[in-house]
């Protein structure tokens, strides 16, 4: 659906939010430019692929967004203990991303072998704890952090939660 909730329940607190929605709606469809964006997203990479986008990040101090997903069962009250990470997204740009897989569909490893995986756990703990690299995602303070901490990365510098500072901008 294009319109939210508020638009059809007529919650005047949100009508902002929809009104802003439809401008921008409208001022696409005037628009006789067609926008087309360029996208570099790996979503199957190679350990090679890996090394050589967490040193970029590093060595040009990238700041970097990231997300990871996990499956297990939702509804268990000990999700966050007994979940498995599937993937970790990272982005230096709207362009520009990297999908660093741990499982398969199935839940077979991606890496060929222990050895590989072991690298790329390194290469990502690496790029988490530099305190000079500006991490953020939406929702990390009370999610994604708290769960590859268990996992035993540390995340260390300067972190923003989207979803925070979007409450805190808009409040609702």
């Amino acid at each position: 659906s294009i319109c939210k909730e508020s638009f059809w329940s007529f919650v005047q607190e949100f009508w902002s939010v929809t009104v802003v929605d439809l401008i921008k709606v409208r001022r696409e469809w005037d628009s006789l430019e067609v926008k087309t964006y360029k996208e570099n997203f790996n979503i199957f990479p190679s350990l090679e692929d890996v090394r050589q986008f967490c040193h970029t990040v590093i060595d040009e101090g990238l700041p970097v967004s990231f997300d990871i997903e996990t499956f297990g069962m939702r509804n268990d009250p000990l999700y966050l203990y007994r979940a498995n990470l599937a993937c970790i997204g990272f982005a230096t740009s709207g362009e520009d991303a990297i999908c660093i897989p741990f499982l398969k569909r199935g839940g077979f490893n991606y890496w060929k072998s222990d050895i590989e995986e072991e690298e790329v756990v390194s290469l990502v703990g690496e790029l988490l704890e530099r305190p000079e690299i500006v991490k953020i995602g939406q929702n990390i303070f009370s999610f994604d952090m708290p769960f590859m901490q268990l996992l035993g990365f540390k995340v260390f510098g300067e972190c923003h939660d989207t979803l925070i500072e979007h409450h805190v901008v808009s409040v609702e």
